[in-house]
């Protein structure tokens, strides 16, 4: 029995999370994928994930986490900040 925890941070500051149960590695690693994918393809919505699979005993089998990155400044943007 594997557990596969999800908890999301999201721009509009609240924080959805996901606890389901599989029997299988494989389908809670499959469902592990696909929410990384899913936050990293919705940059707008999503600040940052994070995703564990913990097996019976309790122990974490599997551990991602994503930040959404910073936004760049250019020089122009320091420059313009500085006088």
């Amino acid at each position: 029995m594997y557990y596969f925890i999800n908890i999301q941070n999201l721009e509009d500051g609240t924080s959805p999370k996901t606890i389901a149960e599989y029997n299988d590695f494989d389908d809670a690693d499959a469902q592990l994928h696909y929410e990384m994918w899913y936050a990293k393809s919705n940059k707008t919505n999503f600040k940052s994930i994070i995703c564990l699979i913990v097996n019976e005993l309790g122990n974490t089998v599997k551990l991602d986490l994503w930040n959404k990155p910073e936004p760049v400044q250019s020089n122009e943007d320091t420059n313009s900040m500085e006088g």
